[in-house]
């Protein structure tokens, strides 16, 4: 019996399934093609190559878990994910492309450019005022940048009435869950109202399934509780508002100062948790 291949085109050519628009990115730059017997990564005789573990790379090439493959000079690509096998996950690039915001009389942001590839685990670092809470805004699809574009798998996130924004999932600095419910709870009927269609049984399955993900499986009938009411860790309610966006199994997963508020034990731990989770 013959095995079934997967394959990804990777380049900056528009029919590429992991577009990235980068210099020194060929339009098809190389294949990434995961085997019965493993993932493998092949150049497509791209000017400025494929390289893995620091090797430029001619054909096809095996790669395993914590292998670096590189495309060009500088970028990197994390693969395979740690985590999961590669059939798996859905490939997800986010590139910021000369994004500029302006209010009346005022820039909050100008010219910012990068790409995020998958698998990766990016912070934004910046000031007290910086734009930092306005730039995760236009990557989300919450605000349309004054000049550039964001683009997820080379697609404008903002056309077709922004649809495709509803692929990122966002979970902001405040909270964004009813503190008088159990953590099952909140998660419930904010499946309900996400996710009207799939029946009861599949919602709680998911629900369970995340929660052992995140490791909070044991905080599912607790309260989650307030500065009055004593309820949940400050590091649990960061996870359970992450598990929120979990719900919709976004491509990619947009946080506004994660750690904030929390010891350095639990920043510690929640770090952890989205590395993982990339």
């Amino acid at each position: 019996m013959l095995g079934i291949s997967r394959r990804w085109l990777i380049g900056s050519a528009s029919n590429c399934d992991l577009r990235i628009e980068e210099p020194g990115i060929a339009p098809q730059h190389c294949l990434l093609i995961d085997t019965p017997r493993g993932l493998v990564v092949e150049d497509l005789h791209s000017p400025q190559g494929t390289f893995v573990n620091g090797q430029r790379i001619l054909g096809r090439v095996r790669v395993t878990r914590g292998d670096k493959v590189r495309l060009g000079a500088n970028l990197s690509l994390p693969w395979p994910p740690p985590s999961e096998e590669p059939s798996k996950r859905i490939l997800a690039t986010l590139t910021a492309r000369a994004v500029t915001v302006d209010v009346p009389k005022q820039r909050l942001l100008e010219q910012v450019s990068f790409t995020v590839l998958p698998c990766e685990l990016v912070g934004i670092m910046g000031t007290s005022g910086a734009g930092k809470t306005t730039l995760l805004n236009a990557l989300n699809g919450y605000k349309k940048p004054t000049e550039g574009a964001v683009l997820l798998n080379g697609r404008d996130l903002y056309a077709d009435g922004g649809k495709l924004a509803s692929a990122i999932g966002y979970v902001p600095q405040d909270d964004i869950i009813h503190r008088e419910l159990t953590v099952g709870e909140a998660l419930l009927y904010s499946a309900r109202l996400r996710l009207p269609r799939l029946p009861g049984s599949q919602l709680r399955q998911r629900i369970r399934g995340i929660l052992k993900q995140l490791g909070i499986e044991n905080i599912e009938h607790m309260v989650i509780g307030s500065p009055e009411q004593r309820g949940i860790s400050g590091g649990q309610r960061k996870r359970v508002n992450l598990a929120l966006e979990l719900l919709t199994d976004p491509l990619v997963l947009v946080l506004d100062e994660p750690t904030s508020g929390l010891s350095s034990e639990e920043a510690m731990t929640v770090m952890q948790m989205l590395r993982d989770l990339a």
